[in-house]
């Protein structure tokens, strides 16, 4: 979040930047300085959405996935209206970067509200019962082939 915040801020403060003697990628190369908050976006799409699964973050509940790709692709369609039109979009894509941070934070804080485990204990239990069901009809069907055989 940091990046698409940082440069659409620089953006709108360039001029101010610039008096101050402070040297921005923001008035030396706008289109790059935009276009990294296009990329850093994909980025942070990435690792929010695949990244619980690589490092095997339980994952609970049904929250964190619609809400980690609902505020991603916001972030990105915010990131990608800030690169094509700067001057017009760098105050919105700045304020959703703040609001994408609360929206992460507070997804991965519900995510964990729930006891850790509770939908693995859930999926385990239905597995043994399908398995269960499985012995069951296994058991049945190999009757069925004694009797036959007799």
């Amino acid at each position: 979040w940091q990046i698409p915040h940082f440069m659409a801020l620089s953006f709108h403060c360039r001029r101010d930047y610039e008096t101050a003697g402070y040297k921005m990628l923001a008035f030396a190369n706008p289109w790059r300085a935009s276009f990294y908050t296009v990329f850093m976006s994909c980025v942070m799409a990435v690792i929010t959405i695949l990244g619980p699964s690589y490092v095997d973050m339980a994952v609970e509940g049904m929250w964190y996935y619609p809400v980690a790709i609902a505020a991603n692709a916001t972030m990105i369609y915010k990131s990608v209206v800030f690169h094509n039109d700067p001057v017009r979009h760098c105050r919105s894509c700045f304020v959703f970067s703040y609001m994408y941070l609360g929206i992460m934070l507070a997804v991965y804080i519900v995510n964990h509200l729930q006891p850790v485990g509770t939908a693995t204990i859930l999926a385990e239990k239905a597995l043994e019962r399908i398995q269960g069901n499985s012995a069951a009809a296994a058991a049945v069907e190999a009757r069925g082939e004694h009797v036959a055989a007799e």
